[in-house]
């Protein structure tokens, strides 16, 4: 960008964390009754005392576990950054006591539950690594080639991957290790699985989630472990998922990466492109999906799952064209097979009709397969596990997925593209829960956002009871866990509620269910359609930590939940934004951010560096709301440097910073 562009938008950021406005209210007035305040502060109070004297305790015995221990860094380091996020929101929740008001009573008893909720991840963390297959546990040591498994990139290795899951089973959660030696292990065969008990009580039946190529299922305590990335290699088909940890606890995966035995994607460069038809010749890269393959028609698995067929632009370097983010060839994906490699494309030019009109002959095209079933590396179901120096080469929806487990690590893990080719991963590179941690990884060249966390929103089913609501199952809710209820148009907070007890699922034509009891009537505004976030059911305190995100379509960091931490972390060339705060609500996810710190990090070529952005929707989808409610509160950046960005360095909206 040129000189007078680059000082617009620094003095764009400037003014958007000086603006001195009026604080807009977060919460509706009827949250907390007057008459009430008085007595809720003071419990809030005593409270919050107690929250420091739990903490004390815990950090004594975390002390005492680590002593003199030479092993247990990643372990250490997570629990000194998730310390911090804790006294973070113990001091939140002090100055909105110091506020008061609707407002401030609401959000320390949010920030006091999140401070709680990051105590019990740490407790449960030490006890995990207790069990953990560490020397001092003289785990049992297994070797996947003494199943069977070859390694030779030829013979197909899925049965013996599946016996060696058995027989980890079958030492009962004793510490355990399973060695994958350098080679490449091609998993061709899908493994089905029966209905089971998942760790947190609940039972799992799911179609969706109960099948892959490699699937280490209901393990305890144990590590599987490939000689690094670049000596083990797993490869897999496209129709299913390729890895993944199911109903494990305590489990690891380290040193090897995971790529598809074709490329999920057509790619290769646009030859002629005619902006008034928009149609394009294509001339494949070798390797590259054809528009015909079989791929494209959705098999069972597929059918229930979001696919899309936006694909993007890259110029000479390998970067994304910023001006053609989308360009859509579906729902009808029309094409023409020409000769010597070439083939004619139709995209439909009623989206995204600007991206479309910036295409250029001479681009590189890659129009991703995308199938969000099928990420590559799933931890699903799961309880403190770790990923660790795991590469992902190709994925056909989000390289790694964590969204229905609790505590997970992600540690020096890498998404990048196979050699000379221009994309890795066809939507996210990483998607998952709150709580968990990302450490020290590198994402580049992915078509969706670089990480992704979020809760996604329960509507509000009303039973005759004033203090109850039907929900749809997504495992247990913890008596006394905080709900908050928000309006689904403006994103305001209509109120909180606190879990009082909760039925066994039951099923009902639609699907299973729970009853929800809470300890006090639901708010009054909460109607039926109303949005209902259990924040913290699998965690609370999303940490990102020295990490690289590059070259991303969309944004770096997409953060939809509280207490969060990003540091020392650089975005590079990156479509959207390198981080923002925010709610899809036209997607049910979020909840929005509240007490929030952004600091040490660089942002280059961005779109915007940081940003904030809420999307709720109508309940006919016909048109979305930016600006009707500011439920964010406590957003800091500190120490941060910006250089290029297009449209801002910090752009906040429908929040308050400090």
């Amino acid at each position: 960008m040129n000189w007078m562009v680059a000082v617009a938008a620094a003095l764009a950021g400037l003014l958007a964390l000086a603006e001195d406005a009026p604080v807009p209210q977060c919460y509706d007035e009827a949250s907390v009754p007057v008459e009430s305040r008085q007595d809720v502060a003071a419990a809030l109070e005593a409270r919050a005392r107690q929250c420091r004297d739990s903490s004390d305790r815990l950090d004594a015995a975390i002390a005492s576990a680590f002593s003199g221990a030479n092993a247990g860094k990643l372990v250490r380091f997570c629990m000194d950054r998730r310390r911090f996020l804790r006294s973070r929101a113990i001091d939140f929740a002090d100055a909105e006591l110091r506020r008061g008001g609707v407002d401030g009573l609401c959000f320390a008893a949010q920030s006091l539950a999140d401070a709680e909720e990051v105590n019990l991840l740490m407790e449960e963390s030490l006890a995990c690594w207790r069990d953990a297959p560490r020397p001092e546990n003289s785990p049992t040591v297994l070797n996947v080639r003494d199943f069977g498994a070859r390694g030779d990139g030829k013979a197909d290795d899925s049965a013996a991957f599946a016996r060696a899951c058995e027989a980890i089973r079958a030492l009962g959660g004793k510490p355990s290790v399973l060695r994958i030696p350098s080679g490449t292990y091609r998993l061709a065969t899908p493994r089905p699985l029966k209905p089971m008990k998942l760790w947190n009580g609940a039972s799992c039946g799911d179609p969706w989630v109960l099948h892959g190529y490699c699937v280490f299922d209901q393990l305890a305590n144990c590590r599987i472990e490939g000689d690094g990335p670049d000596s083990t290699s797993l490869v897999t088909g496209l129709r299913d998922r390729p890895f993944m940890l199911l109903n494990c606890r305590n489990c690891s995966v380290s040193g090897f990466q995971l790529s598809l035995e074709r490329l999920p994607y057509i790619e290769g460069t646009l030859e002629e492109y005619d902006p008034q038809a928009f149609t394009g010749v294509v001339r494949l890269l070798p390797g590259s999906l054809t528009p015909d393959d079989e791929s494209w028609t959705p098999n069972s698995f597929e059918k229930s799952s979001s696919r899309e067929c936006f694909g993007a632009l890259f110029d000479e370097k390998g970067q994304f064209v910023r001006e053609a983010a989308f360009m859509n060839w579906g729902p009808d994906r029309r094409y023409e097979k020409l000769a010597d490699g070439r083939w004619k494309l139709s995209f439909n030019g009623k989206t995204y009709r600007s991206c479309l009109e910036s295409a250029r002959a001479g681009h590189r095209i890659v129009i991703p397969n995308r199938a969000n079933s099928h990420g590559a590396l799933h931890v699903a179901f799961s309880f403190h596990c770790t990923v660790e120096d795991v590469w992902v080469r190709t994925s056909r929806s989000s390289a790694f997925n964590g969204l229905r487990s609790r505590g997970t690590v992600y540690h020096r893990c890498r998404v990048f593209p196979p050699d000379g080719h221009l994309l890795a991963s066809n939507a996210d590179a990483c998607f998952t829960t709150p709580g968990s941690i990302l450490v020290g990884c590198r994402f580049e060249s992915m078509c969706d956002d670089a990480f992704n966390v979020r809760t996604y929103a329960i509507p509000v089913q009303r039973t005759d009871r004033p203090d109850e609501i039907l929900r749809r199952d997504a495992g247990p809710i913890r008596a006394g866990s905080v709900a908050s209820f928000a309006d689904s148009w403006t994103a305001m907070y209509l109120g909180l509620g606190t879990v009082a007890s909760e039925s066994e699922p039951f099923y009902r034509p639609d699907g299973w269910y729970r009853t929800v009891r809470f300890t006090s009537p639901i708010p009054e505004k909460a109607k039926d359609g109303q949005f209902l976030y259990f924040p913290r059911q699998r965690g609370v305190g999303t940490i990102v930590s020295g990490c690289t995100i590059r070259n991303g379509r969309l944004a770096g960091l997409v953060l939809q939940s509280p207490c969060l931490l990003v540091e020392n972390c650089s975005f590079g060339h990156i479509h959207d934004s390198g981080v923002r705060l925010g709610a899809l609500g036209d997607y049910m996810e979020g909840p929005p951010p509240y007490n929030a710190l952004i600091r040490n990090c660089r942002f280059s070529d961005c779109g915007t560096g940081v940003s904030s952005w809420i999307r709720m929707c109508d309940k006919e989808k016909s048109k979305w709301s930016k600006d009707l409610a500011s439920p964010m509160r406590g957003i800091e950046i500190e120490g941060c440097s910006f250089e290029d960005c297009v449209a801002a360095q910090v752009s906040l909206r429908n929040a308050t910073q400090k």
